[in-house]
Parts: structure tokens; sequence; C-alpha cells
């Protein structure tokens, strides 16, 4: 199986979650108290620790670029246990031009063989 590649995947779920294509998820993640998101990345899932589930745009997002790229890979889709992403998020201060999210962020691949972890930290910014 396409080690490496499945790597890069899990780190490219904690990219797309920080930014790439998050269209009106920001306006949702504003109203939510601080707390973790937990996405489960092959059901398109979202849910929040305090909240329960909630309909995102990124989940669906990621589930689609997940699967389009394992096929594109030749990666059977049953080869992969679990494929996640769980994310602390603070917005610890309003700054001048709206709101600070602080994303931890760890994206993880099981397959039968191993586990691959990705870990990324990064402040955001949305008016």
């Amino acid at each position: 199986m396409g080690h490496k590649i499945l790597q890069d995947h899990a780190h490219a779920f904690c990219q797309m979650f920080m930014g790439w294509r998050m269209h009106d998820d920001l306006r949702i993640f504003t109203s939510l108290p601080d707390g973790e998101l937990f996405l489960n990345i092959l059901d398109g899932t979202c849910e929040h620790s305090l909240v329960g589930m909630i309909d995102t745009y990124i989940a669906k997002e990621i589930k689609s670029w997940f699967l389009r790229r394992l096929d594109e890979h030749r990666i059977p889709v049953s080869h992969i246990l679990a494929a996640t992403l769980k994310v602390t998020m603070t917005k610890p201060s309003k700054y001048n031009r709206g709101i600070l999210f602080d994303w931890k962020c760890c994206g993880v691949i099981k397959t039968t063989d191993r586990d691959y972890l990705s870990h990324l930290e990064e402040s955001h910014g949305w008016n």
C-alpha cells in the first residue's frame, strides 16, 4: 500500500481543515463554544464535544477529496479501517478585524497494517 501517500493524506486533512475550503463553516464555528471537533472522514460527519453532531461543508469536502484520491492511487477503501480528524478549537480573543481561531489538528488514517498520523497547529483569523 502507498505508505507515503497515506501519510501525506493524513497531513492534508489538517491543511484542508485550516482554510482550503471552509465556506460558511467559520460562521458555524464562531457560534460554537471552545471544544473539540471530531470528523469521521469516511462518513463525512462532524461532531462537537459539547454540542454534538453539526452539519459542516468541510467534513463532506474532505471525504470527497479522500475517496477520490484513494481511487486515483488504486488503494481500496476496504483497506482503510478509519480516517479521522480531531481538531481542538479555541477562540482566545477577538481582534480588530474579527475572531481569531486557534486550531490544533490531528489527522489519522488507520489501515490493516499501520497508522498514519499528522499534527498541525495554526491560528486563523476570520472577519
